[in-house]
């Protein structure tokens, strides 16, 4: 009898982030997550287990949700580093968790310097979440490996 070839090993799991401040919930993008968000909304309310309000996505994701689907089935590892959905806790802004926006830290340019952009929907701004959400943003990317 011929001997077993060996197993190849077993690739590392995607990583799955999720930070949690006093109100928020931020959930890292992944390419099912933002392809869910693109073409079915009940399966992207499912996939990050908070109610999506009618006029998402905001206006500074609409046009890109598509290309970060993309851009994370061919780079899986990058979770993080292309965009957080800020979800309110159950309570802050109704019964259940609540997608009020997202957020982002990506490193851009030549010297892979972080950078902070974010989109909330009308009806939750001037409440401090976009700020409470950056500050953990902010806590995470400097946390990373070759992030000073």
């Amino acid at each position: 009898m011929p001997p077993t070839p060996p197993t190849p090993p077993t690739p590392a799991p995607i990583p799955h982030l999720e930070l949690q401040t006093p109100r928020l919930r931020l959930l890292a993008f992944t390419a099912e997550s933002s392809g869910a968000a693109v073409t079915n909304r009940e399966r992207f309310s499912k996939a990050i287990d908070a109610i999506v309000p009618t006029d998402w996505p905001p206006e500074t994701l609409s046009d890109v949700e598509e290309m970060l689907a993309s851009k994370l089935a061919e780079n899986p590892r990058e979770v993080g580093w292309w965009g957080w959905y800020i979800i309110a806790q159950p309570g802050i802004v109704g019964e259940r968790a609540t997608l009020i926006g997202s957020a982002g830290c990506s490193r851009w340019g030549k010297e892979g310097l972080p950078h902070f952009g974010y989109g909330i929907l009308p009806a939750f701004y001037r409440q401090g979440f976009t700020s409470e959400a950056a500050t953990a943003l902010i806590e995470w990317a400097m946390a990373q490996p070759g992030v000073t």
